[in-house]
């Protein structure tokens, strides 16, 4: 049985993306918004950082700091 509704499993999906580009990438963070399929850089800063417990850019800054 499947423990995720379809909306849920898109937010996972794109919050999934967003840590790794964050993580690996040098991209804009309004471009992985968009890569993420989110309709504006508003909409995502606010869904990452309810669901993360941290804005993108400051979750882009403690790894960085945590593994480089």
């Amino acid at each position: 049985s499947f423990k995720l509704t379809p909306a849920k499993y898109i937010l996972k999906t794109r919050l999934e993306k967003s840590l790794d580009f964050l993580a690996e990438s040098r991209l804009a963070i309004s471009e992985i918004a968009e890569k993420c399929g989110y309709s504006s850089v508003y909409h995502f800063s606010k869904i990452f950082k309810e669901k993360v417990g941290y804005n993108p850019a400051e979750y882009r800054k403690i790894y960085r700091n945590f593994y480089f």
